[in-house]
């Protein structure tokens, strides 16, 4: 089997997994440099390469730039200099329509190339729980084309040998109050990255102190979202589901993989501030910090999409207050 067959077969077993990754395509090259056009490798969320895109001096490099690529869900074309192209893009004479990044060479090789990133999300979602609600969501998942992974009671509570193969990075934990507590720490132990808590918000306050006095840091705890689904003012059960499914919808295509719900405030909760986009705590939908809805309340910054919902929001402050 030839590497660029080993390339293939791999991605299409971690597609199969569920596991996102990044596939990196040699496009064009100038000499010297020690790969060809139409290689291919993968990149792995922390960096690691599967295959040949040639020396450190551009594999670190590719590492971190696939990284990004994974995070904004978007691809991207990589230009390894110096080659006309890089030049023209650094010039400004030319726009590609793709986001862009360019890596001057100064190995004394003066080899180049181009490369294009495609990030691969597979759409896989693991449900922890059996009832009503986790049947209505398995079967929205199925109607849109996700892959679901179903965790039981005895795999939650280590009563089923062998060990458990984690699929994607997004859990529902909808065990309905009845091992909650045990369900989060089996999501914290398997590495997911965002685990939706359906429960209320003064559930998970009492199950959080819980955890902290385990030992789990807050910073650990801050990726449970509770309540999970995006707030539609849903009011049965088929509504909350549609609302879970949405906010699941928008995990997968919006955010960065390593964002992080913060619910310390015991208010609505608000965006991660360390990345470039921000979520609306009134309508869930994402804007860049150059929004000119923003405000200031108790020590947070807030975005906002709109004057509307920037206007709810204050409702809401000044209702909370009194």
């Amino acid at each position: 089997m030839t590497l660029m067959e080993q390339i293939l077969q791999r991605a299409t077993e971690l597609i199969k997994e569920g596991r996102s990754f990044v596939l990196v395509t040699v496009l064009e090259t100038s000499p010297f440099i020690s790969v060809e056009p139409g290689t291919k490798a993968i990149v792995h969320p922390t960096g690691e390469i599967e295959g040949w895109l040639g020396g450190p001096c551009i594999v670190e490099w590719l590492a971190s730039e696939a990284v990004k690529c994974l995070e904004s869900g978007r691809s991207r074309l990589v230009f390894f200099g110096p080659n006309q192209r890089s030049r023209s893009i650094i010039a400004g004479t030319e726009k590609p329509q793709l986001d862009t990044s360019v890596h001057v060479n100064y190995c004394i090789s003066s080899g180049g190339a181009i490369f294009l990133l495609e990030p691969i999300k597979p759409a896989v979602v693991t449900i922890a729980g059996e009832n009503e609600l986790t049947s209505k969501l398995e079967q929205l998942f199925n109607f849109i084309g996700y892959k679901v992974s179903k965790i039981t009671y005895d795999q939650v509570m280590n009563k089923i040998q062998g060990e458990y193969k984690r699929l994607g990075d997004i859990i529902i934990v909808a065990t309905m109050n009845r091992y909650d507590e045990d369900a989060i720490r089996f999501a914290l132990k398997n590495g997911f990255r965002n685990i939706l808590l359906v429960a209320s918000r003064r559930r998970w306050e009492a199950l959080r102190q819980y955890l902290e006095r385990e030992g789990y840091s807050p910073e650990t705890l801050n990726i449970v979202k509770c309540p999970a689904g995006l707030d539609i003012n849903a009011s049965n059960l088929e509504e909350i589901a549609v609302s879970i499914v949405a906010e699941v919808i928008s995990l997968i295509r919006n955010i960065p993989g390593e964002t992080r719900y913060n619910e310390l405030t015991h208010k609505k909760w608000h965006y991660d501030t360390n990345v470039e986009n921000y979520r609306d705590p009134v309508c869930g939908m994402f804007v860049t910090k150059d929004t000119p809805y923003v405000l200031l309340h108790g020590g947070m910054t807030y975005y906002f999409c709109c004057e509307e919902c920037m206007n709810k929001f204050k409702e809401s402050m000044m209702s909370d207050a009194e």
